[in-house]
Formats: C-alpha cells, sequence, structure tokens
C-alpha cells in the first residue's frame, strides 16, 4: 500500500539530508540512471512550489512528483506544471495516480486549476496525462487556436519549454533535448504499452533514442463534469480515449 504526501514549498526549505538521499534512491532505481545526485535534486526542488513525495507502509520513499504553479493564469484558470516525477520499480504501476490531482489541488485551495503538464519521454506517462481530460498534442495541437495561446503561455511561464534549445512548436517536441548529457532514452521503462501512441509519434518524427522529448498537457473539465480517475492501472476511463490517437492519426 502507498500513498502520496504533499509538502508545499515557499523557497526556504532545508530538506534533511535523508530525505533527499531517499528521493535520489528511489530515482536511481526507477530510472536505471546513476548519475543523478543529491544536488540535482536540491535543485530541481529550488525550482518548485510542491513536494509529493510516496511513501510505502515501511515508511520508505518510493517516489517523488515535483509541482510549480506559475503566478499568472492562463485564460482564468492556473496551471500545474510537473518538473519531475518518478517511482521506484517496486510501485510501479501500483501506486494510487489517482491522489496526486485531488493533493495537489488542495494544497492550493485559493487557486482554480485548469491545466495540468509535463515533459517526457515515457509513453505511459503520456496515456496517464490522457486521462486528465483532453490531451495536447493528441487531442488538440499547439497550431489550432486554443493550442498556439497554451503555448505561448508555457514559453514565457514554463522553464522547461522555455529554455529548450529547439522546439517543434505544433506538437511539442523538444528535439535531442537529452543529448547534451549523453543519454537518448531518459529511464528504464517499456516503450511498446500502446502502438498507437508510438505510431503517432513515428508520424511526427519523435525520436526517444536520440533525447527527445514531448511536451504533454491536459485541460482539465470543470470541476462539476470530473469523474474519478484510476490511473494506477493506467487503464483509460474517459469515453473518448479509445478515439483520442484515432482522431489525429
Amino acid at each position: 500500500m502507498y500513498n502520496w504526501k504533499f509538502q508545499r514549498l515557499y523557497g526556504n526549505e532545508n530538506f534533511n539530508d535523508r530525505l533527499i538521499e531517499d528521493l535520489c534512491a528511489a530515482f536511481i532505481d526507477g530510472m536505471g540512471i546513476s548519475t543523478y545526485s543529491k544536488e540535482d535534486i536540491r535543485q530541481r526542488l529550488s525550482h518548485c512550489q510542491l513536494l509529493g513525495v510516496l511513501e510505502g507502509e515501511d515508511g520508505s520513499v518510493y517516489g517523488s512528483i515535483m509541482v510549480s504553479v506559475p503566478e499568472t493564469p492562463l485564460d482564468g484558470k492556473y496551471f500545474i506544471w510537473g518538473n519531475g516525477g518518478y517511482l521506484a520499480k517496486a510501485a510501479q504501476k501500483r501506486a494510487v495516480w489517482r491522489q496526486i490531482l485531488e493533493k495537489v489541488e488542495a494544497c492550493f485551495p485559493e487557486k482554480d486549476f485548469g491545466w495540468i503538464g509535463c515533459r517526457t519521454q515515457n509513453p505511459l506517462m503520456m496515456r496517464s496525462y490522457g486521462l486528465f481530460g483532453k490531451l495536447y498534442p493528441f487531442e488538440g495541437d499547439y497550431g489550432d487556436t486554443e493550442g498556439q495561446m497554451l503555448m505561448d503561455y508555457m514559453l514565457q511561464h514554463v522553464e522547461h519549454v522555455r529554455d529548450v534549445p529547439e522546439l517543434f512548436r505544433h506538437k511539442g517536441i523538444c528535439k535531442a533535448l537529452y543529448r547534451e548529457y549523453n543519454i537518448g532514452k531518459l529511464g528504464d521503462y517499456p516503450v511498446n504499452i500502446n502502438g498507437q501512441i508510438e505510431r503517432q509519434l513515428d508520424r511526427w518524427g519523435f525520436d526517444r533514442d536520440n533525447g527527445d522529448s514531448l511536451v504533454v498537457v491536459a485541460k482539465l473539465p470543470a470541476k462539476d463534469t470530473k469523474s474519478p480517475l484510476s490511473l494506477e492501472t493506467y487503464i483509460p476511463v474517459r469515453d473518448s480515449y479509445q478515439e483520442l490517437f484515432e482522431k489525429t492519426a
């Protein structure tokens, strides 16, 4: 049994070494990358407004999600940006993902959220974000009216989009992003879990092995239309999900 615990950050936190070590260990275990350091964790946290830690029944740390919330809303709604997230292998596909959105919103009761996004190579993450709402760039294109507004906003307010050296705007593809770290595929995860996702990415020229990453954003439905999520098993629950990738073929 796993449980997410969230802590709002204000920029003056003094995280103890044990927590940082545990976060780093979970990253290395889950991602299969040994070059990530405690300083990398501290640096990432310095740019976040919220830290979520996944704890097991034994009290150990099994994962983390780091969240940024830009001060400026988009079209009247605030934006949740995942600055980084990972799970230790023991918790993958078993963590209660549906808690995340509820707990993030509970940490910011003064804000009305309308968007949630991240930058990822992982098709499991792309699929999971599709359960939150209309998913860019699959159900919408960053070149259409709303998509352009969304991309313009991220280029101004989201560091992980603004600082991409080579960005294909219409599809949100960050070309060769991880090549500067001598990495192509960032992490240890399967890529054949959904052939529709991979075929669509191939059509767009997405090259994971060359370090490409994708900016994905879900438009959250109005609060009175939200339905319970079941992200822990990566099983789609939205009625439109089966058509999600067919519509953009």
